[in-house]
């Protein structure tokens, strides 16, 4: 047995049939873990796993001073709003959003997961990898032309290609920019575990704002879930019995509500605990509403690289987002090849 990750990271193994599936024992999580939770585990009807825990990787914080002080005490709801709010601190002198892009993968994986949910909708990635949609289509298109409006603001700090993902939390917490953009893990270090209290009061958190035309929904948050356990498909007798009891024992509502007191996110039914810290509480409602796709953990590598050079290009004035666009579809054609 081994941790197993879902989407594109599970498939090597599906395709080459090496994995047991635990259909047989998936009773014992009925009305413990919902289907959503299961998906990413699941092919062909086959399920392979179950997960720990969830993580969201596009959970917008922001310093609630530094937006009440450009007359916003609430998060904008509707991408034009947010736009000129943006304007409106990069006028007062503000940073507006802090990224990290030293290691490509954060802009890719946090920002373009969750604008391209709002422009194209939750199952675009899916119909691309089938090859019912493009990425020339007119709406993911549009999706980089939304990562354009922030560098025409100049909304990035100015070495967002050069800072890492570290830095730039840093960066945030030294106020240095009104908002950031990262994972619902980050919420630890920002909120939950962060020695001055006033601070950690003062940072909200906001998921990316509606986009007027897009066709997702603006309450989805793109997750993904994590740390299944796969089992070796020549596991027979005694051996499989004994990694099925395992499973069982490992995947109790137990683990997720111990979860929970830690602070950690998880995709099972179960009572949290009155311990829990409020902060985990407004993160889980903020997150309610389901999953949206992210994009690392559902296109091939190849594809992901030439986001991550586009984006990259994009940041720095050098390709436009329809030859970005291009280059991706490009991409995708050459693997169906």
């Amino acid at each position: 047995m081994f941790v197993l990750f879902p989407g594109v990271e599970m498939d090597p193994f599906i395709a080459a049939d090496v994995l047991m599936p635990i259909d047989e024992i998936m009773g014992t999580w009925k009305g413990l873990l919902p289907e959503q939770a299961l998906a990413g585990y699941k092919v062909n009807g086959k399920q392979y796993a179950v997960p720990a825990k969830r993580t969201f990787v596009d959970i917008i914080y922001y310093h609630k001073d530094m937006l009440a002080k450009v007359g916003y005490n609430e998060f904008p709801g509707k991408y034009a709003d947010f736009l000129k709010m943006m304007k409106k601190l990069k006028e007062s002198g503000v940073t507006p959003m802090a990224m990290g892009n030293k290691n490509r993968w954060p802009m890719e994986s946090t920002f373009m997961s969750a604008v391209e949910d709002r422009l194209t909708g939750s199952d675009f990635l899916l119909k691309v990898n089938k090859g019912e949609a493009k990425f020339t289509d007119p709406s993911y298109v549009k999706s980089l032309e939304v990562l354009n409006d922030f560098v025409k603001i100049d909304a990035f700090n100015a070495d967002i290609n050069t800072m890492d993902e570290v830095q730039q939390q840093d960066y945030f917490l030294q106020k240095k920019a009104a908002m950031t953009m990262t994972s619902s893990t980050i919420d630890a270090k920002f909120r939950v575990a962060n020695s001055d209290k006033a601070a950690a009061e003062n940072i909200g958190i906001a998921l990316f704002p509606a986009v007027e035309g897009g066709k997702g929904d603006p309450t989805a948050s793109a997750g993904a879930i994590q740390y299944g356990i796969g089992l070796n498909k020549e596991l027979s007798g005694a051996k499989k019995e004994a990694a099925f009891k395992f499973l069982k024992f490992f995947y109790a509502p137990e683990l997720y509500q111990d979860l929970l007191k830690q602070g950690i996110i998880v995709p099972a039914n179960v009572e949290i605990p009155a311990d829990v810290n409020p902060y985990l509480k407004e993160i889980m409602q903020l997150t309610k509403n389901g999953s949206a796709l992210v994009f690392d953990g559902t296109m091939h590598t190849t594809v992901k690289d030439v986001l991550m050079n586009g984006i990259q290009a994009i940041t720095t004035k050098q390709k436009t987002a329809e030859q970005v666009a291009k280059e991706m579809q490009d991409a995708v054609d050459k693997l169906g090849k």
